[in-house]
């Protein structure tokens, strides 16, 4: 019998096998799969939830590509929320002062900068400190559970309906 990451690949344990076993590979054998799926799935979708309502507030908020005409080319139709300290880092990935509108174009060349436009737009609104302090953030790790993405996620989903005089 195998145990790996996966799980057990032989199902079929005689009692001597079993018997055999510490505890946490009869646990492997036993966890129903489903179970960690839906636990996954869950916070899946709760961050899907946090990150759609998120980025339409921030294309909301700003309206238009604000790194228009700083980059060689025209702006392209498709708006997206750009982040200037990546969304890999949880403590600011939903915070306001750390992402902004871009076009497609812009925010595909704003990955390929060590100086890019986005940086300078956003020193330009949030100051050197502010700058300063998004990146002593990202450093910090956040854990978020499910339920607190929904709620980040409600919250901007209000900030959009009140934006669209909606309650």
């Amino acid at each position: 019998m195998k145990i790996g990451r996966i799980g057990v690949s032989n199902t079929k344990l005689s009692f001597d096998a079993i018997s055999r076993m510490t505890q946490a590979e009869r646990d492997i054998v036993h966890a129903d799969p489903k179970k960690k799926r839906k636990k996954r799935d869950s916070f899946s979708a709760a961050e899907k939830f946090a990150d759609d309502y998120f980025s339409l507030y921030i294309r909301m908020r700003d309206k238009d590509c604000v790194t228009k005409g700083m980059r060689a080319g025209p702006c392209s139709d498709i708006l997206q929320c750009s982040h200037v300290e990546r969304r890999v880092h949880k403590s600011t990935r939903y915070r306001p002062e750390n992402s902004y509108t871009q076009c497609k174009a812009c925010h595909t060349y704003h990955h390929h900068q060590s100086e890019s436009p986005l940086r300078l737009y956003a020193e330009s609104q949030i100051g050197h400190d502010g700058m300063a302090m998004l990146a002593s953030l990202a450093q910090k790790t956040v854990i978020r559970t499910p339920q607190e993405l929904r709620e980040i996620g409600f919250k901007f989903k209000a900030l959009c309906d009140s934006m669209r005089g909606e309650t």
